[in-house]
């Protein structure tokens, strides 16, 4: 990729003290939403600010720690990554795999393709014996319904297709407007955000255009109601 940058969806590369490192805060949390008006954050001689790949300009920007949002803007959000996105995952599924943990991180968007990494809780084909271990759930913030109940019942549960159209339909909506799917609080126990992901108490959608539509199918609450990754490829292209 010579010196192109590449970037983990909804992450952003943010400066401090000559570093380049990953912020992936609201990744783990809901952060208020602030706005101010554009270019007021370069009249501050640290800042450093950087749009993230699938935000819109003047969107949403880093600064520090902190994430300066125009949350539920009517400004309408690029689908060219998000089918980027798309693609990554449809490559898995056509093989009969399973990914397992769908989430922001795990989608690295370069200047040619983006690509899916960490396959460690895939399912769908042989995996040797020394290398294997039961599911446990991934990321809750991106758990489908059905994996979050299992989980809670058992300790365990089994990764799907479908669950991975439901995670996709999380990391795209959290890339477009910083929310969560669910609503809990930050510091909730695990336990307790999985029963609220178990039980479909699901934010609306405010999405504009296409996109929103689409992320909504993606995260209906019953596995058969979602579309494939096939049928979401054809809506975006």
């Amino acid at each position: 990729m010579g010196s192109s940058r590449v970037f983990p969806l909804r992450r952003t590369i943010v400066r401090s003290r000559g570093t380049n490192y990953l912020d992936d805060q609201s990744e783990y949390c809901d952060v208020p939403p602030r706005t101010v008006r554009p270019g007021s954050i370069s009249r501050t001689p640290a800042a450093q600010q950087h749009h993230g790949p699938f935000d819109p300009p003047g969107h949403q920007v880093r600064v520090g720690r902190l994430t300066v949002d125009a949350k539920d803007s009517p400004v309408e959000p690029h689908t060219g990554v998000a089918l980027g996105c798309v693609e990554a995952l449809a490559e898995l599924h056509a093989k009969g795999w399973a990914h397992g943990d769908v989430q922001p991180a795990h989608f690295i968007v370069g200047p040619e393709r983006t690509h899916l990494i960490d396959l460690a809780l895939a399912r769908g084909g042989h995996v040797p014996e020394g290398y294997d271990f039961p599911f446990r759930g991934c990321l809750v913030h991106y758990e489908a319904p059905e994996i979050a109940r299992s989980v809670l019942a058992t300790g365990k549960a089994e990764p799907t297709q479908e669950a991975d159209i439901y995670g996709l339909g999380a990391s795209l909506l959290i890339s477009a407007t910083g929310w969560r799917a669910v609503e809990y609080p930050d510091d909730a126990p695990r336990p307790v955000q999985r029963e609220a992901v178990a039980n479909g108490k699901r934010r609306p959608v405010k999405v504009p255009g296409p996109l929103g539509e689409l992320i909504d199918a993606l995260l209906s609450h019953a596995p058969e109601d979602r579309p494939t990754i096939h049928e979401v490829g054809k809506a975006l292209s």
